[in-house]
């Protein structure tokens, strides 16, 4: 479990969260671990992002938004052909959220700020929050590879490393003396897969804070 964090406003979180999905099993694949599989801060860290001007990111939500419903109600609509083919729904919206993640899914704007402008931004942002010590100083991540890139984007864009544009908040147990049964006063703690649904987390009203 990590928490990704963009850095100020340079990254739309539902711009991230959508691409991210469309790495699922690569993620999946670099996973370890019996009781529960988890990877390892460097490997997120290092995960190669394509970062559209940020008017676009937004574009791409807003179009996201509205064909991602359509798509369930089109499943809904032809339910009597899951026999035929069970994974219809979701192999389209991996098709269209890879879509949209190479630059095809909304009109490209030569008006937009360009993503590397956008990048050098966030990257001021995150040296003046290193020098208020509100975020520690981190070795620069490799440079991005060849082999690495794994389609092409738009001009205006720019590959980046994920940790170059976010904090990543790596999971960690909280102190004991953060948690409490009292609900009124206690800060709830959430544990185990039950409670984490596809973008937030659950309400586990059944449960004290402390279970």
């Amino acid at each position: 479990l990590a928490g990704i964090k963009p850095l100020k406003s340079g990254v739309n979180l539902l711009y991230l969260y959508n691409y991210l999905l469309t790495r699922k099993t690569h993620f999946e694949s670099q996973a370890t671990g019996s009781t529960f599989k988890a990877i390892n801060g460097k490997i997120i860290e290092n995960e190669v992002v394509p970062l559209p001007p940020l008017a676009e990111q937004k574009r791409i939500v807003d179009k996201l938004d509205r064909i991602m419903p359509l798509i369930d109600e089109y499943a809904k609509s032809y339910t009597h052909l899951a026999e035929i083919d069970s994974s219809f729904n979701d192999r389209m919206k991996k098709s269209i959220l890879q879509y949209a993640m190479e630059g095809k899914l909304v009109p490209q704007d030569p008006s937009d700020q360009p993503a590397s402008e956008l990048l050098a931004e966030i990257q001021q942002e995150k040296m003046k929050l290193v020098k208020e010590k509100k975020i520690k100083k981190t070795k620069p991540l490799p440079a991005i590879s060849e082999d690495e890139i794994p389609f092409e984007i738009p001009d205006s864009w720019e590959w980046v490393r994920l940790g170059d544009v976010t904090r990543i908040l790596m999971g960690q147990a909280p102190k004991g003396d953060t948690v409490s049964s009292n609900k009124e006063n206690g800060i709830e703690f959430h544990q185990g897969k039950t409670f984490f649904g596809p973008k937030v987390i659950q309400r586990s009203d059944k449960y004290t804070s402390q279970d």
